[in-house]
């Protein structure tokens, strides 16, 4: 096997790791507008991963993503965290 070859097949390895360490990323909290829409958000607020149950670690070991600047706990949003919380163990 040359270099080449080898230093490709460490990449697609590696790109493999990232995909399943980062699967649960793609989540993403419904957040309310002032007008009444709602919209997806970057990450959900450290109140709803309290109330679910997981710590902001545990949270962040399962990929789940964290926006720190959020303050609300929005009900639909702590439901989906238990459901994952409980897919994960």
């Amino acid at each position: 096997m040359d270099a080449e070859q080898k230093k490709s097949d460490q990449v697609y390895v590696k790109a493999q790791e990232n995909t399943e360490t980062n699967k649960m990323h793609n989540v993403k909290p419904s957040i309310k507008r002032p007008h009444g829409k709602t919209k997806n958000g970057k990450g959900f607020s450290p109140g709803e991963i309290a109330k679910a149950g997981i710590t902001c670690f545990q949270a962040k070991q399962m990929g789940i993503p964290i926006d720190f600047r959020r303050k609300s706990a929005h009900e639909s949003n702590i439901e989906a965290l238990t459901r994952m919380a409980k897919t994960e163990a």
